[in-house]
């Protein structure tokens, strides 16, 4: 049975897909057999793992994504003339990661979400039931989750650097909430990464001390979450 993994933020812009995309390539490199979930409709992490051109065209060629999952139905096609009943293995994206014997999964998001969405009364389960359909396929799940922005998280925020991590020490010590002791800091190599749909390590002129920094994280989290395997 996988292990599933939220990330959640409620601030936009501070960094959550990249770690998601990130996560996704280096379980992949370490054998695991991964699912990556793109839960925000402007579907970064979808764009970071296909790549933005890859995207397009799954989207050009009308290849369905969540929102169907959400709605419960295959819209009706050229092909299939009435609406049909959804099936998450047709959703998923098969062999999406970087690596040549990848086991990176994805199932993608569209803009559309965002209306699919704006009705969700019945369908706060949904997700939690499909994946449970194909959980015994995978490792690791990890689900990339929308923010949710408002003048107060804008208002709220501030880049005060070491006394907000103080902060969020102290507040995580009071609560017993785990800290992870290694800082994942901005790098200009992270949105390329992105534009390059490639992993950290493997983005072009990327510094050492970005991917050394990345991959002391990396042995954080999957000790934390208790996934042990050797690397490919």
């Amino acid at each position: 049975m996988a292990v599933s993994v939220s990330l959640i933020n409620m601030k936009g812009g501070v960094g959550k897909t990249t770690l998601a995309a990130q996560l996704a390539h280096a379980s992949d490199a370490r054998g695991f057999r991964t699912l990556a979930v793109d839960l925000d409709p402007q579907a970064n992490l979808s764009q970071a793992l296909l790549t933005p051109e890859r995207y397009v065209k799954h989207l050009r060629d009308k290849k369905p994504t969540v929102v169907q999952l959400f709605d419960q139905y295959f819209p009706s096609s050229e092909e299939v003339a009435s609406p049909r009943p959804v099936e998450i293995g047709k959703i998923i994206v098969k062999k999406a990661g970087y690596w040549p014997k990848t086991t990176l999964d994805l199932l993608p998001s569209r803009l559309e979400l965002s209306h699919t969405l704006k009705n969700p009364t019945g369908k706060e389960r949904r997700l939690a039931r499909a994946l449970g359909q194909v959980a015994e396929e995978y490792d690791l799940i990890l689900i990339d989750c929308a923010p949710t922005e408002s003048i107060l998280t804008e208002a709220a925020y501030h880049p005060e650097g070491t006394t907000s991590v103080k902060e969020v020490k102290a507040e995580a010590k009071k609560n017993g909430w785990h800290v992870f002791e290694t800082q994942v800091r901005y790098s200009a190599s992270y949105p390329k990464s992105a534009r390059e749909g490639t992993p950290i390590g493997s983005t072009s002129y990327v510094r050492y001390e970005v991917t050394s920094e990345f991959g002391r994280f990396v042995d954080e989290f999957f000790g934390e979450i208790g996934l042990k395997k050797d690397a490919r």
